[in-house]
C-alpha cells in the first residue's frame, strides 16, 4: 500500500508542475499577444465669451454677441452691469444707461437680472445681439466715464436637466429655454 501512496502523490506531483507550466505559459503567450486599450474620452467643455463691437472712438459699446467657446452645445446668458466711474476706474454711481435694441431677439430677461439666450449656441457659434448699441447719457458729477461690463455663463445643453440643475429654468419641448419671470 504505501508503494500505492507514492506512486499517487508523485502523479500528483507532476500533475501541479503540469499545470502550473500551462498556466504560465498561457499567460506568457497572452500578454504579448494583447494589445493595450487607450480610453478615447474627452470630456467636454462648456465656455463662452463676449463679442462687441465700438463705435468709432471707442467710446460705445455696440453689436454685443455672446461665443460659445466650448466644444458641445451650450445655453448661455448675460448680465449687464454699468457703473460711472473715475478716471482711476473708482466707480462713483451705478448707471442706467440706455440699451438699443434690448433684448435682441431670441434673448429673454428673468427676474434675477440675467438675459437668457432661448437657444443652444453650437461650438464657435454666437448668439443674435444682446443689444446693438448703449447710449450714456448724462455723465454724474465726479465721474470721468462709464463702464459696461457683460457677465456672460454657459452651461451644456444635453442633457436637458444640466441647465435646470444650474440654473433653475426649464428647456420646453422645442428644446428652447423658457426662464419664466
Amino acid at each position: 500500500m504505501r508503494a500505492k501512496t507514492w506512486k499517487a502523490l508523485i502523479v500528483a506531483a507532476l500533475a501541479v508542475v503540469i499545470l502550473t507550466a500551462a498556466v504560465g505559459g498561457t499567460m506568457a503567450w497572452l500578454s504579448t499577444q494583447t494589445r493595450d486599450l487607450t480610453n478615447t474620452f474627452v470630456p467636454a467643455k462648456v465656455t463662452c465669451a463676449v463679442n462687441e463691437n465700438f463705435t468709432e472712438g471707442g467710446t460705445e459699446k455696440k453689436d454685443v454677441r455672446i461665443q460659445n467657446t466650448g466644444t458641445t452645445d451650450a445655453y448661455i446668458r448675460a448680465m449687464i452691469v454699468a457703473n460711472w466711474c473715475t478716471a482711476d476706474s473708482k466707480v462713483v454711481k451705478t448707471a442706467s444707461p440706455t440699451y438699443v435694441g434690448l433684448p435682441g431677439s431670441d434673448w429673454v430677461k428673468h427676474s434675477d437680472g440675467f438675459y437668457y439666450y432661448t437657444k443652444p449656441v453650437a461650438p464657435d457659434q454666437t448668439t443674435s445681439m444682446l443689444f446693438t448699441k448703449c447710449e450714456q447719457g448724462t455723465v454724474p458729477e465726479g465721474a470721468d466715464h462709464l463702464e459696461v461690463n457683460i457677465i456672460c455663463q454657459a452651461v451644456q445643453s444635453t442633457p436637458a436637466n444640466a441647465v435646470t440643475e444650474a440654473w433653475g429654468v426649464t428647456v420646453g419641448a422645442n428644446g428652447n429655454l423658457t426662464p419664466g419671470n
